[in-house]
């Protein structure tokens, strides 16, 4: 089958999870990528762009990501009778809820998911309480479906600590904490914020370096113990040379895949309750270190560095539940609903 896929990931190997569909996709099918980016101008490119790819191949589904993109879609579907698919990271209502959004975001953005979710053959999403909402744009509740983001093991190249360290020229005689993920994302900013400002202060006295990997500029204030490492191709070089990964995100929907992803390499990751809300199975002091606030993120953090926590365990653990929930089931799954959505 040849399929519109809109947006195409700038980034094809990451483990976001854009591409990790695109990927799945292109597996099985033809897959013809529309570049889409924020500006308004290029979004009519991609509506132009895409007009041109239905015209000249027997496109047999649109699939769509974001609400703007998935819009964008719909107007395709409709005009060339074409069945769309959405596949949403999250409902707008709960993201504009969770980052303070302004009325003319909620209302823009919240038209595009009604028309998208209305038009749509069949809407995909990462969790339940997503799905609860997306449903109301819709009186058919059946071609709602919740697909977790999964973690492809396949490209996972799990290499010794100190292994890794020696190669990426980390001091070995110190506790190594990573944060990895855009700069630009508002939530990734205010985590930068938080470690920059709160975590790195209060581990000074330790002998730790924190790594930031990410594309976008940093903008925060810099800490002699704190590494600014920009967009790195290989993050899992990064992880696997890493004692724990610190997530200390506070707004926003859907999954972290900034979790899931150290989880699936046997790392400890230090969360906060919103990667609870998308990873139901989070125990803290089990399969990871679930904080409750940002004094008790920190306090843990700090623990973590002393050597209070049982890393092995914790990191052997999360490793399991990554195999057992979010790994290769997922992708068959959106596969399958995607094949139906076609016929």
């Amino acid at each position: 089958m040849k399929i519109l896929f809109i947006p195409a990931p700038q980034e094809k190997q990451t483990f976001a999870r854009t591409p990790l569909v695109y990927r799945a996709l292109a597996k099985k099918h033809e897959v013809f990528g529309i570049c889409s980016s924020n500006s308004f101008l290029s979004k009519i490119k991609a509506y132009n762009e895409a007009k041109k790819i239905l015209k000249s191949q027997k496109i047999g589904l649109i699939f769509c990501e974001q609400p703007e993109n998935a819009f964008i879609g719909a107007i395709l579907a409709t005009k060339f009778g074409k069945p769309l698919f959405f596949d949403s990271h999250g409902s707008v209502k709960l993201f504009s809820d969770s980052l303070g959004k302004n009325l003319f975001y909620r209302k823009m953005f919240g038209f595009f998911e009604k028309q998208a979710c209305d038009i749509a053959t069949a809407v995909t999403t990462v969790s339940e309480t997503d799905k609860k909402e997306l449903q109301k744009h819709s009186g058919n509740n059946k071609k709602f479906f919740v697909v977790p983001t999964w973690i492809d093991n396949g490209r996972i190249k799990k290499t010794a600590k100190k292994k890794a360290r020696e190669a990426l020229g980390f001091d070995t005689a110190k506790k190594h904490l990573l944060f990895f993920g855009s700069l630009d994302y508002a939530p990734n900013q205010g985590a930068v914020n938080f470690i920059s400002e709160k975590l790195a202060p209060a581990l000074e006295s330790e002998n730790c370096i924190i790594h930031i990997c990410g594309s976008g500029k940093l903008r925060a204030k810099r800490a002699k113990n704190i590494a600014f490492h920009g967009f790195v191709q290989d993050i899992v070089s990064f992880i696997n040379a890493s004692d724990a990964v610190i997530a200390p995100i506070w707004k926003g929907v859907g999954i972290l895949e900034k979790v899931l992803l150290p989880m699936a390499c046997g790392k400890t990751v230090i969360a906060t309750k919103l990667a609870k809300a998308g990873i139901p199975e989070l125990q803290d002091n089990e399969n990871a270190l679930v904080a409750g606030s940002e004094t008790d993120f920190a306090k843990k953090t700090i623990q973590f560095v002393e050597g209070k926590y049982d890393n092995e365990k914790i990191g052997k653990n999360a490793e399991e539940l990554i195999k057992e929930k979010y790994a290769g089931t997922n992708e068959k799954k959106l596969l399958e609903i995607i094949e139906a959505a076609a016929k």
